[in-house]
This record gives structure tokens, C-alpha cells and sequence, in this order.
């Protein structure tokens, strides 16, 4: 959606009028406002040809990689809401600090996430400023996926061992 970009523009684009545009967008409100359509976010349109013009049957907006929306454009129209399936993986990782937790995550195939929710699980426990090459971890953690393969988030941080000033914190 570009900014700027209103419901009724894309849809006016595909041969839908002014009235099933008006129905569907007041009539399903409390499914989804069409206001909240956002410039940045994706959306597809399904058409079909008719004479020489493609005409809208169906228009999906994904809010979210995981929540779409669907507009049912065919005659009295329907809106619904989607969520994609999300997979959960547990992963493995451990490494030696040698600079920054964040660098040291990040060497071993860890996201910038996994980063801010150790740092939440001791935030009472551990000064991170005061982390001394050497020191270092192991965690056991969950991944978020659609189709198996577009990672969505981080889950949860299921085990996680700190060592620290010859201090091992589970």
C-alpha cells in the first residue's frame, strides 16, 4: 500500500464500485476497519478478466506476516480474518563472549531478538556492563515460522546457562 493509498482507491483501479466498496467497508467494521489499512503493508488483489478490463473478486491484506485480511468482493461481499500456521523450532546455541554478548550472539547465528530477551531473563541477575571476555553461554530457545521456512519471532527462552565471574546463572 502506498501512502496515501485508501481502500477504495485499489479497489476502484479493479472495476469495484462506489457501493460495494461503501457495503463491505461499513458493514464489517468490527471484522476489520478498513482504516487501518497501512501504507507498507502488502496486499493482493484476485481478479478476473472481463471484456478487456480485470475486475477484483478477492483482495487479501497482510497486517502481519502471520494475520491477513480477506475481502470477498463477489456480490454481497464478506470479510474474514486469516492467520498463517506458525511452526516452532527449538534451536541450540553456546558461545564464548569475546567482545559483547550482542556480538557474540550475533557470531553464532543468533538474531538481534535473542539479544534483547536474555537480556530480559537476568536483568535482576547480571550487570552486562560488566561482562569480561571469556565469560559465556548456552541456550536453548524457540523460533517462530510460516511455511517452515520465513522466520516471524522469537518464542521463548526455554534454558539458558550464563557463566559470569566464575559464576554459572541458570
Amino acid at each position: 500500500i502506498s501512502n496515501g493509498e485508501s481502500f477504495s482507491n485499489i479497489l476502484l483501479d479493479f472495476g469495484i464500485d462506489y457501493g460495494v466498496i461503501h457495503r463491505i467497508a461499513n458493514n464489517y467494521k468490527e471484522v476489520f476497519d478498513v482504516r487501518n489499512l497501512r501504507s507498507g503493508k502488502q496486499y493482493t488483489i484476485f481478479a478476473e478478466n472481463q471484456d478487456s478490463t480485470q475486475v477484483a473478486r478477492y483482495m487479501v491484506y497482510r497486517p502481519s506476516a502471520i494475520n491477513y485480511v480477506v475481502f470477498d468482493l463477489r456480490d454481497t461481499g464478506n470479510v474474514y480474518l486469516g492467520e498463517e500456521e506458525v511452526t516452532i523450532k527449538e534451536k541450540a546455541i553456546s558461545g564464548v563472549i569475546s567482545s559483547s554478548l550482542y556480538e557474540s550472539l550475533i557470531e553464532e547465528g543468533g538474531s538481534p531478538a535473542l539479544a534483547v530477551e536474555l537480556s530480559k531473563v537476568y536483568a535482576w541477575t547480571i550487570d552486562f556492563f560488566r561482562i569480561q571476555p571469556g565469560d559465556y553461554f548456552k541456550l536453548i530457545y524457540e523460533e517462530k515460522f510460516i511455511q517452515d521456512s520465513v522466520f516471524v519471532g522469537m518464542g521463548r527462552i526455554l534454558a539458558a546457562d550464563f557463566h559470569h565471574s566464575d559464576r554459572s546463572f541458570y
